[in-house]
């Protein structure tokens, strides 16, 4: 059966795939089929039932604020010196933020690290689609922000942060408004239509505003050694595991361009990935490295990253406005 991609149109040569639902150990199994030309991975056929593969138990379901909620004072000091770090990165300097950063960097600058005073300011309007319970969204709001907004059409019901933030249980088509920074933490692999859902986006993002997209890449490291064991496939909640390539012809075609792009790839890509070829879940507890294989796997990641290799990505979009005129 010849396969067409769904983001460059192709039908020749399309190389499918079986993958499995090794999440919640499921096992269900589903045809990816990979374009020679965009190099995009991509689901062949989208299950009519998508809500058997988001129960409560997912990830980013969980209550927000889940950091400062812990109990023990170390965990409550660390979600504090995070925000100082943060504080500090978005430019208002801090000794306790600048010490966070030098005393552990891989916790309290890499992981917020795609965020900086390039793409947002304290009165950024900014729009988090997919967000879940809206950890991350608290975590903005307690860092300074003020404007923020999140919309995930899986959560069970609108609900309040506080006065100034709201999250909607809506899609992104019925959303409008203008928004300074728009934000998809691992979540545009999770929508059916990118293209369509490109052009909203560039709808709803203002004229200087800037597009960050945070996804897999299939154009890595991981995909070559692991293939369908590969954890971040995630079969079948993600829909598309995008290229470089493939994500400039949708920016492309929507008038949008990529101004940067950078890899936050971490350890998982090895550790889940061997624990999926060993036949186990990614729910099921078992450990198969020691911390320091763990800690050797973190630096063979940040070496991918280093020579754009890793299997995460973040993509800055801006108006292009060489079209758009």
């Amino acid at each position: 059966m010849e396969y067409k991609c769904k983001i460059c149109g192709n039908e020749r040569n399309n190389v499918p795939y079986t993958m499995r639902e090794m999440m919640f150990g499921l096992r269900h199994e589903f045809i990816y089929i990979k374009c020679p030309v965009c190099g995009c991975l991509q689901i062949a056929e989208i299950p009519e039932n998508m809500n058997e593969y988001y129960p409560p138990a997912y990830y980013s379901f969980q209550e927000a604020g889940g950091r400062e909620n812990r109990q023990s004072t170390k965990a409550r000091f660390s979600y504090y010196l995070m925000l100082r770090s943060l504080r500090h990165q978005m430019g208002k300097t801090n000794l306790l933020g600048w010490l966070a950063r030098i005393y552990k960097p891989e916790y309290y600058r890499d992981f917020y690290s795609w965020l900086n005073k390039e793409s947002a300011h304290w009165n950024s309007r900014i729009l988090d689609v997919g967000c879940g319970s809206g950890e991350l969204l608290t975590t903005l709001l307690h860092c300074g922000f003020k404007e923020v907004t999140g919309v995930d059409p899986y959560i069970s019901s609108d609900r309040r942060l506080n006065d100034q933030c709201v999250i909607y249980k809506k899609e992104i088509f019925d959303l409008d408004g203008s928004y300074d920074l728009i934000m998809l933490h691992h979540s545009f692999e999770h929508m059916e239509n990118p293209s369509k859902v490109l052009a909203k986006l560039r709808s709803l993002l203002a004229e200087n505003g800037t597009l960050l997209i945070r996804i897999p890449v299939v154009d890595c490291y991981a995909w070559r050694k692991y293939g369908v064991d590969w954890f971040e496939v995630d079969a079948p909640r993600h829909f598309f595991l995008h290229t470089v390539k493939s994500m400039n012809y949708l920016a492309e075609k929507n008038h949008l361009k990529i101004e940067r792009v950078f890899y936050d790839s971490q350890f998982h890509q090895i550790t889940i990935s061997e624990k999926y070829i060993r036949n186990y879940t990614f729910t099921e507890d078992v450990s198969l490295f020691t911390q320091e294989e763990i800690k050797a796997f973190q630096l063979f990641s940040d070496q991918l990253n280093a020579r754009c290799d890793g299997d995460r990505a973040c993509f800055y979009l801006k108006h292009n406005t060489q079209i758009s005129k």
